[in-house]
């Protein structure tokens, strides 16, 4: 009886197992996943940090691609943070790519952004092997990945290093970052600039404006539109207003939205629940940039 026992409990356990393991199959049964890719190959760097993961739709071609770029104040965070994202982007049709860069104090800007670029172009460079459509490229970055993808969207340099246009990005979604303008972040945050901000930009004066996107908005460059959430933190408020300014007196088709009732973090791990206000927002403003591309009303 007592090895009777024993195989009724493995049997069990095993039944639990594969029951376990057909649940995830169901969560991902309607995309399939193209984990830690890597984009480029840095002499010393961990190949985690310079790899991405595509989450793609099963069936269809020149789906129309969103990059996440994920927070953690340039020294922490991971590309696999993604929580319920890569089902809601997939289902609505578009590939998602979630991004790895290299992470302060091991390195300083422009590293983080020079990564970014390389993973940009990788995308656009290998889209249509995954069923993306490179000519529809977005950004969606949340805090210090909002700071990326906004740098990224409005100083040509670095995506022109790797062959690339402002003209490749045809939308940015930036979620509630504080540091588009790190010179008067300085002013207004002095003790949160000196404990985070200057590991990742040092201490030169001419640097934090250089790494500031606010810096380089102008006229005729070809920065796509923007859309930018943040939620009741005066930084994050005046950032994104003053951001949002200087892009429409540029010409720069751009939306500023407050959301309330939110922390930090649920504002993108939130992402893709059903009624969630954000997620609403963001689909909104890519269905119309689609329609815009395709040169329908």
């Amino acid at each position: 009886m007592a090895s009777l026992g024993m195989d009724i409990i493995l049997l069990t356990t095993l039944f639990l197992a594969l029951s376990a393991a057909g649940s995830l199959a169901d969560d991902h049964q309607d995309y399939q996943t193209f984990p830690s890719l890597l984009y480029t190959k840095i002499p010393g760097a961990d190949q985690n940090l310079t790899s991405l993961d595509i989450y793609a739709p099963k069936t269809g071609a020149k789906h129309p691609i969103v990059i996440y770029l994920h927070g953690g104040g340039l020294y922490t965070g991971d590309k696999k943070e993604v929580k319920l994202k890569p089902g809601a982007f997939t289902k609505a049709g578009y590939l998602f790519a979630s991004v790895n860069y290299r992470l302060s104090p091991a390195v300083k800007y422009p590293a983080h952004i020079q990564d970014t670029a390389k993973a940009v172009a990788f995308i656009y460079k290998n889209a249509a092997k995954y069923g993306g459509d490179p000519d529809r490229i977005f950004l969606l970055g949340h805090s210090s990945g909002a700071h990326l993808a906004a740098l990224l969207a409005t100083d040509e340099q670095f995506l022109s290093a790797e062959g690339l246009s402002l003209k490749d990005l045809k939308g940015v979604i930036c979620l509630d970052e504080e540091g588009y303008d790190l010179p008067l972040l300085k002013e207004i945050e002095p003790k949160l600039f000196s404990s985070v901000y200057i590991m990742d930009f040092g201490n030169d004066p001419e640097i934090w404006k250089q790494a500031s996107p606010i810096a380089h908005v102008a006229p005729g460059k070809g920065i796509p539109p923007f859309l930018l959430l943040h939620l009741g933190g005066n930084t994050q408020k005046t950032m994104a207003q003053n951001l949002a300014a200087k892009l429409k007196n540029a010409g720069v088709a751009t939306e500023v939205v407050f959301i309330p009732s939110k922390t930090h973090y649920a504002l993108t791990d939130d992402l893709g629940k059903p009624g969630d206000q954000a997620t609403k927002i963001i689909f909104n403003f890519l269905a119309q940039r689609d329609r815009e591309i395709s040169g329908q009303p």
